[in-house]
């Protein structure tokens, strides 16, 4: 394809995926109320685990509004990503070969289901641990006077944007494994190439998870920073296993 095909080609397939988007995020505006409920659940436990008030507040008249508008927008993407997972391997398959773009068949669901697995990943194993050191963390500075209390009243907007956050960036980590499968099935990588250099990806990983990590603690970058290392072998795993087949070598 020439550069204006590939240029129309991506318009057309961003403007498709603007139209899932939309139409989603319609669908998901009606059940709103209960996907905040789902998504400040973990919250509210931790509070009331740790003796505080179970009580999460708005700071401004119009920050409910903002909030629950973000939580459609973006829970509305999440359930339009199986298409717009389809646009984008589309759009890459435009520049393959018809060999490489047999992948895409297989390369659009999986990377929804990775997408997805990450996200689930930090909603149930990741997300609960985290608050529950933040929301209990820096609280005894007079243990000489217990009557004295420091008490955290965690807002939503914060809440909910360091959810969204962290779950987005899990779910884009989740696709590690397709992505180093996907260099080696188009020749690029070896597994003794990914071998080589996994401990230049340790510390680049370490390095992109105190970036995502927006809050800086050391137990919330371990929980990011395991599932990396984690899939990193995963993804060498299999590219060596693919190896090991008759006609796997890159």
């Amino acid at each position: 394809m020439t550069v204006f095909e590939h240029l129309e080609e991506l318009r057309k397939r961003v403007g498709y995926a603007l139209l899932y988007w939309v139409l989603c995020s319609t669908v998901v505006g009606i059940h709103s109320d209960g996907l905040m409920g789902v998504l400040l659940r973990p919250y509210m436990e931790v509070l009331e685990a740790s003796g505080q008030p179970a009580v999460m507040v708005y700071l401004g008249p119009t920050a409910s509004f903002a909030v629950v508008f973000k939580i459609i927008l973006i829970a509305g993407a999440f359930v339009a990503a199986p298409f717009v997972f389809w646009e984008i391997w589309g759009f890459v398959a435009a520049g393959l070969y018809g060999r490489e773009r047999r992948l895409v068949l297989i390369a659009a669901p999986v990377s929804y289901l990775l997408f997805a697995g990450g996200a689930v990943f930090f909603y149930v194993f990741v997300l609960p641990k985290a608050v529950g050191f933040l929301y209990t963390y820096g609280r005894d500075f007079f243990p000489d006077r217990p009557e004295w209390r420091v008490q955290q009243m965690p807002n939503i907007p914060e809440a909910v944007d360091f959810f969204l956050w962290m779950a987005l960036s899990m779910g884009l980590v989740f696709q590690l494994p397709l992505v180093m499968v996907f260099l080696h099935r188009i020749g690029v990588v070896s597994a003794a190439t990914f071998f080589r250099f996994q401990r230049h990806f340790i510390l680049g990983a370490t390095v992109g998870a105190a970036i995502l990590t927006p809050t800086g603690d050391a137990v919330t970058l371990s929980l990011f920073m395991i599932p990396i290392l984690g899939l990193y072998y995963v993804g060498l795993l299999v590219v060596w296993i693919r190896e090991r087949k008759p006609g796997g070598a890159p």
